[in-house]
């Protein structure tokens, strides 16, 4: 009677021999023992497949398939663990990540001269023939060049200057180094923090960006600095100093600084003919009775039935921009001196007795004096956050 050997007890006797093996082969430093190992392992494998296959082509297909599965579920960890167990102990590594040797931010004095000094490397005499400087959020110097009158711009950041550009140029107004000879950003930033204060803004010195140029249309050349309205700047004059209109933010002070700004352009507040006078406070929550370009930002601008100057533009905090154009009679004409701080008063006491406004809304102040829509010496003032009106002489009684 032939003795069969049992295939099953086969196929593990060759996983065994071949995972002893293939462990050798992956834990010994020893080079030629790894062979030897590798090769004694393959061999195991292979002989208890053939074992099996002269049982049964089924055992024999088994073993090919479980004979490796083995090895890798069971021999690698198995070797993982003792090759562990054998490395030497290695010490604690920490990672010190490089410290970047970031200079320290230049001031905006520091940024000037060196936006100065690099005028001349955009274009010969560029520190003559300056176009604008920008600071702050996407700094930007733009100079003239006189070759061909291109406008060559570069911008700068901590990391230094970017390649310059070349375009048209869309004015041709410049300034030169040594018109901002007694300009100081340190002398000027407490001056527009306490503007901005002033005029009801945060008093953050500037926000976002300042920009030197020359204005159009009076080419006056100035220093713009971001408020807390976006049409509205804070703005200072090439020696440092502030405008006189801080004062007409206010309803309170309006009509003196109304008549400054028509006095520094030559026109006398008591005899020269208006047809329009808006008003917006610059507090944040004021409304305007109509529309004006002052109905968002705040400020004042008076238009004039007669003579050289057409309107006066004051935003509190700028320079007042004085326009030149035809102007017609609307026949509904009145002076400055005919609006009175009184009569102002007494409409905006109506107001807030009108609409049981309180103690707080009383600075929340907008009016239109004449305009196209309104009755000869006649006003509409709003008071408030809310959205409500009146019409009054301008002696400050109730007519609507």
């Amino acid at each position: 009677m032939t003795h069969r050997t049992n295939p099953t007890l086969l196929v593990i006797g060759a996983a065994v021999v071949s995972i002893i093996g293939f462990v050798v082969a992956g834990t010994v430093d020893h080079s030629l023992v790894r062979v030897v190992g590798a090769l004694f392992g393959l061999a195991a494998a292979g002989a208890g497949a053939g074992l099996a296959a002269r049982s049964s082509r089924t055992a024999g297909l088994v073993a090919v398939a479980a004979v490796p599965l083995a090895v890798v579920v069971v021999g690698a960890p198995v070797a993982g663990i003792l090759d562990a167990a054998d490395s030497p102990p290695t010490a604690t590594r920490h990672y010190d990540p490089p410290v970047r040797q970031t200079p320290a931010p230049k001031t905006l004095d520091e940024q000037l001269a060196a936006a100065i000094e690099h005028a001349d490397v955009l274009a010969p005499g560029g520190s003559a023939s300056i176009l604008s400087i920008r600071f702050g959020w996407a700094s930007e110097l733009v100079v003239l060049d006189p070759r061909d009158q291109s406008a060559v711009s570069a911008s700068w950041d901590e990391d230094g200057w970017g390649s310059p550009s070349h375009d048209v140029a869309r004015t041709r107004d410049t300034f030169a180094a040594v018109d901002l000879s007694s300009f100081s950003f340190r002398a000027v930033e407490p001056l527009i923090a306490s503007a901005a204060k002033a005029i009801g803004d945060s008093g953050v010195g500037y926000v976002g960006t300042v920009v030197i140029e020359r204005r159009d249309p009076d080419h006056r050349l100035l220093a713009s600095f971001d408020s807390d309205d976006p049409g509205r700047k804070l703005q200072v004059d090439a020696r440092g100093r502030l405008p006189d209109t801080l004062d007409m933010a206010s309803m309170d002070t309006v009509l003196a600084g109304a008549g400054r700004a028509m006095r520094a352009v030559g026109l006398d507040p008591r005899t020269t003919p208006m047809s329009e006078f808006d008003f917006r406070t610059t507090r944040d929550g004021a409304n305007f009775p109509g529309a004006s370009q002052i109905m968002n930002s705040g400020g004042v601008i008076m238009a004039f039935d007669d003579g050289p100057i057409d309107e006066i533009l004051v935003r509190p905090g700028e320079f007042p921009i004085a326009g030149t154009g035809p102007t017609y009679s609307s026949g509904r004409s009145f002076t400055l001196t005919d609006l009175t701080r009184a009569g102002l008063t007494r409409a905006r006491e109506d107001q807030i007795r009108r609409h049981s406004l309180s103690d707080a809304d009383r600075d929340l102040v907008g009016f239109q004096a004449g305009g196209p829509f309104g009755e000869p010496r006649q006003m509409r003032m709003s008071v408030g956050p809310m959205d409500v009106e009146g019409r009054y002489t301008f002696g400050g009684r109730y007519v609507g």
